[in-house]
């Protein structure tokens, strides 16, 4: 009798040891594919910013490159409108004053523009001209010459002066 229950312990602690074993194996066949799971996930993440990471960069160097073209665009018709502009100033300005040229200026004569009073327009007698200011220009004024925002140029023999109907704005 003693020899069937130490036959009985000895199947007992085998069988004991086979569970033990296999409850390890589970545990650790449970731990090794939950580490995969959550390293599988988190691969999968970083693979996720990485992707969102280089769409955003790639977004930024098109937008980069969109304004890069742009702006080169800008110059190119930028630099086109002023070497034409350049020829058509010239033009315009061979045409007002014919073609320049260097040489020795020769004493000519020029009208000079006398102080005239103010006119009294009659279309409507309701509306009369208005003096607004007055001023006096010490030389003899030799051409007036319209320019823009209710200025003019005024030509004198030694000066060139801008004025507007309050006065001299600046010399030159």
């Amino acid at each position: 009798m003693v020899r069937l229950k130490e036959s009985n312990y000895d199947k007992h602690c085998l069988v004991l040891k086979q569970d033990v074993k296999e409850h390890a194996k589970y545990l650790k066949d449970r731990f090794c594919s939950t580490v995969d799971e959550l390293t599988n996930k988190n691969l999968h993440t970083i693979d996720d910013i990485k992707t969102k990471d280089i769409n955003e960069l790639d977004k930024y160097l098109i937008e980069i490159e969109t304004a890069k073209m742009s702006l080169s665009g800008l110059v190119m018709i930028t630099e086109d409108f002023i070497n034409k502009l350049k020829d058509v100033a010239k033009d315009i300005i061979e045409n007002i004053f014919g073609k320049v040229t260097a040489r020795a200026k020769k004493n000519e004569t020029k009208q000079t523009y006398p102080q005239l009073p103010l006119p009294e327009l009659g279309l409507l007698s309701v509306h009369k001209a208005e003096k607004v200011s007055e001023f006096v220009l010490e030389t003899d004024i030799q051409d007036i010459v319209p320019a823009e925002n209710d200025y003019s140029w005024i030509l004198s023999n030694n000066e060139i002066s801008m004025v507007s109907y309050k006065g001299i704005s600046e010399e030159e």
